[in-house]
């Protein structure tokens, strides 16, 4: 099949409408305002910051119920304030009592 007959999908017509280049479908989610201060820290440094190990950040974020993340290409980053917010959550929660 030659390309001036090969179908094309709505995605792939859609991609180029963007000024020339492809564009990845991802959501969109609004993200909070950033103090220009904040610092963006590796897993490494956040588990440094944490006190925990690599692996427990990692699983808390595998669940969803860590801190707060997001990933710049294949890394994953987290922002500073969002480490110490989600601190004081944990220090201002209920504890279970077995």
């Amino acid at each position: 099949m030659s390309e001036r007959h090969r179908p094309t999908s709505p995605l792939v017509s859609a991609e180029h409408h963007h000024s020339g280049g492809p564009v990845t479908a991802q959501p969109h989610t609004p993200s909070p305002r950033r103090d220009a201060g904040d610092e963006i820290l590796t897993l490494q440094e956040a588990c440094s910051l944490l006190r925990v190990p690599e692996g427990t950040l990692r699983y808390w974020r595998h669940l969803g119920c860590g801190p707060r993340s997001f990933k710049i290409g294949r890394h994953v980053r987290y922002w500073r304030a969002d480490l110490t917010l989600w601190l004081a959550e944990q220090t201002n929660r209920p504890q279970d009592h077995h």
